[in-house]
């Protein structure tokens, strides 16, 4: 062996610079991926970056008369159910004892919202509502016609 290095080390050296290259091939490939995307689905891009900036004003300019940051996205589907985005900072109370500490959610200490995923999560759950109303009002109108229906949604 050269300079001392051993098979194991020589081996965890080159396992090391395949994760490397590998994590530089993900990343090239995951770039070229969104950019086609982009150019196939130009209108879906356009009105997933509109509601993108809609839910980021939203969240910047939350409803005055409640606690500051306390305000989920919420909106309501064409079927009259009221959505409420739930991602929020949860709060831990830390608990110390002689021989550790302990981190533990405390479900009745208000938690403010976690701005940027209720801003990212929306258009997707948008749209999410909108296919999952069109899918019970298909339903809905199978059923008047005495017609089976069968859906896998959000498989």
């Amino acid at each position: 062996n050269t300079y001392g290095v051993t098979f194991v080390g020589a081996r965890d050296q080159i396992f090391n610079r395949l994760k490397e290259a590998r994590a530089k091939c993900a990343l090239y490939i995951t770039r070229k991926v969104f950019e086609s995307m982009s150019d196939m689905f130009e209108g879906a891009r356009a009105i997933q970056n509109w509601l993108s900036k809609g839910a980021n004003f939203r969240m910047q300019r939350r409803n005055s008369k409640a606690p500051p940051k306390m305000t989920s996205m919420i909106w309501t589907s064409p079927l009259g159910f009221p959505i409420v985005q739930p991602y929020r900072k949860l709060g831990f109370d830390h608990v110390k004892t002689f021989m550790q500490t302990f981190s533990i959610i405390d479900d009745k200490k208000p938690s403010p919202v976690n701005s940027m995923k209720q801003a990212s999560a929306f258009p997707p759950n948008f749209v999410h509502s909108l296919d999952a109303s069109h899918m019970m009002l298909t339903a809905m109108a199978c059923l008047a016609q005495n017609v089976t229906f069968a859906a896998v949604h959000d498989s």
